[in-house]
């Protein structure tokens, strides 16, 4: 374990994240307010995950004292610090090393605001447990699968990815919808149901919702809808003010130093070849809808339809968009 610092307070008031992980680079983060909260994390691994045979921290006095090393003690976990000034002995470094790499990729490729850092990292974790790495102690499962023994369900990571454009369904006023337009900020770790889901509002509020659906290719090139974005988007950043800050601003702006050996812009994200065994067609990229030009990417155009005539079906072909 180890502590890892975020690039500013949150929105929800988090300064760091206590990263868990193990030989086979499983890792779990907790956001915390405080150093001194850390011990809140072990209760939260404890009840999720299960009791470790060892507990290898830093020599840090919020993780080998106090209220830490208590629980440590009642859970009959053994606590085995690392040597002082050898940080290469705490397999947390690299775990947060790859996070941090990860992390930098998502908030520069989605432009989202250095201040919801924590539901990143969060899900940033989450993913990077449920990845198949090239690790020998694996043997060719994902770390969740190893630490479990259960296959390994990914529903709540596969149907969106993080700050994606979501519906969300909400108790209504008379004044309101029922559906509304938010961003995903990944699962909902403490509360309600397996699928969960935090959701980010215009008004900067993170709710917590089940009834959450991705919007349809119709949605992705409605001009209504781009209106409903382009609105949101500017009414959150009226909210968020001075703190609407990406990570690139705040490096630019010198709020927040640059790491060596992370990546800063998406051209520093190494691209790799496409995988192909022999059988297989390349895959044509889907562009990101928000860039995509609705007459080019239609789906619907060239389709085939049955149309009802009389008694009887014609069948046609979509030719263009109206």
């Amino acid at each position: 374990t180890d502590t890892l610092h975020g690039p500013c307070k949150s929105w929800e008031g988090n300064k760091y994240s206590a990263i868990y992980c193990t030989k086979f680079q499983w890792c779990r983060g907790y956001p915390l307010k405080t150093k001194d909260e850390s011990h809140y994390s072990l209760d939260k691994l404890f009840r999720a995950v299960g009791f470790p045979s060892t507990m290898i921290p830093d020599n840090a006095l919020e993780l080998t004292q106090g209220e830490f090393k208590r629980k440590l003690q009642r859970a009959q976990v053994e606590l085995h610090p690392i040597e002082a000034y050898s940080p290469n002995l705490n397999a947390a470094e690299d775990c947060i090393r790859e996070l941090k790499r990860m992390f930098r990729r998502a908030m520069n490729a989605r432009n989202i605001p250095a201040i919801f850092w924590d539901r990143v990292i969060m899900w940033c974790a989450e993913v990077r447990s449920n990845m198949a790495l090239n690790h020998i102690e694996l043997d060719g499962e994902v770390p969740a699968t190893v630490i479990s023994g259960d296959t390994s369900d990914i529903s709540y990571l596969a149907e969106f990815s993080i700050y994606d454009w979501v519906w969300y369904i909400t108790p209504a006023s008379h004044a309101t919808q029922n559906k509304r337009l938010g961003r995903w900020l990944g699962p909902s770790f403490d509360v309600g149901d397996a699928l969960c889901y935090a959701v980010l509002t215009d008004t900067v509020q993170v709710v917590h919702r089940t009834s959450v659906f991705p919007l349809s290719v119709e949605d992705l090139n409605n001009e209504s809808i781009d209106e409903m974005k382009t609105e949101f988007t500017q009414k959150l950043n009226r909210k968020l003010g001075d703190k609407r800050a990406t990570l690139t601003e705040l490096e630019r702006n010198g709020f927040l130093a640059i790491e060596e050996g992370m990546p800063t812009v998406m051209e520093d994200v190494p691209k790799h070849e496409q995988y192909l065994d022999d059988d297989m067609e390349p895959v044509v990229p889907i562009p990101e809808a928000d860039e995509t030009n609705p007459v080019d990417y239609d789906k619907y155009v060239g389709a085939k339809v049955q149309i009802p005539v009389g008694d009887s079906m014609m069948f046609g072909t979509v030719k263009n968009r109206k």
